[in-house]
This record gives structure tokens, sequence and C-alpha cells, in this order.
């Protein structure tokens, strides 16, 4: 399966803890919910208009990049945009971002049912979706994937196929690659 997912089309609701807004791009096994707390892996986008706290996810791992905005500090550490960053879902995490608004996306997944990776690409890359899906974000500038045009925003969800990337001048892309447990 190949799809192409505008950010801007992904349903927009409250953060766990009701601190920020988020929207998400996929969760997984379908039909689970992030209030219920029911799921093995869910991917989303938020955006930070102020000092917060992370919401808590015991038992999870997360994947976080800055994609708009000039970074946030983390407890103290600085991220900056296109850096990915790895960390438990039950560490306190406070927040504030550098500037007024700040847009990441972040991957929340269980250890124990799969691993999670997150890359920041460029040039022509290529791709292969086995154990699990790929999410192929397009952070700046334009590509091309067979005949799927990218721009700025895009999402290419690839599940058991091999694609071809062309990232057009300075385009960067962020691969969010999910491996279920046997």
């Amino acid at each position: 399966m190949i799809k192409k997912v505008k950010l801007t089309d992904c349903a927009e609701g409250p953060w766990k803890n009701g601190k920020g807004l988020t929207r998400q791009i996929a969760i997984y096994p379908h039909g689970s919910s992030l209030s219920e707390n029911n799921f093995d892996w869910r991917l989303s986008s938020a955006t930070i208009h102020g000092e917060n706290q992370f919401s808590s996810f015991p038992g999870r791992n997360r994947w976080l990049i800055i994609w708009k905005g000039d970074g946030v500090f983390l407890n103290g550490l600085e991220l900056k945009r296109h850096t990915p960053y790895h960390f438990s879902g039950e560490e306190e995490i406070n927040c504030l971002p550098i500037g007024e608004k700040v847009i990441d996306l972040g991957l929340i997944y269980d250890p124990k049912k799969g691993s999670a990776d997150l890359k920041v690409l460029s040039g022509q890359i290529d791709l292969k979706a086995q154990g699990g899906p790929v999410f192929l974000f397009l952070a700046e500038g334009s590509g091309l994937i067979g005949t799927h045009a990218m721009s700025e925003g895009d999402f290419l969800i690839l599940e058991n196929r091999s694609v071809h990337l062309e990232l057009k001048d300075n385009a960067l892309a962020y691969v969010f690659s999910l491996n279920h447990s046997q």
C-alpha cells in the first residue's frame, strides 16, 4: 500500500494531558485511541505555544522532531529543528519553545510490541517498508516518488512496498520506520 496524506487534513484534538493540540496522522491498531491509551503506536504533530509539560506515556518510548519554529528546550536541553530526539514516555518533560510557536512531529510506541526509528534524509533515497509501515514526511521543499509529487507538509505512508525517492534541491524528509515484533 502507498497512500499520500496532507498534515493539514489530519483531525486536530487535545493532548492526553489537555495542555495543547495535536493532529493525529496514524494510530495502530486501527480503532484504538489516545484517550484509552490502548495503541501500539501513534504518529502525530503538535503545536506548542508556550511553556508546558508533555503528557506521560508509561511503558512507551518516543521520537520527537521539530519541524517549524526555532526549537525547544526539553528539561533545559536545546532541541533544534530537524534533529531527532528519542526518550522514555514516562520521563517528565518540561518544554519551553524558542519563539512564539513550534510545530513538532512525534511517534509514541510500545517497545514490547516493536521498534521504531526516525531519520532525516535528503537527495535520492531508496525506502523499503517490511515488518511495519514507513511514514515519509516532506519537511522542506518538494520531491517525487514514482508518480507521487510531494510538497512540504505531505506524508507518504508505505506498507509492504519499496520506493525510490528523489528530493529536489535542498529538500528534507523525515522517515519514521516501525517494525512489529513477531
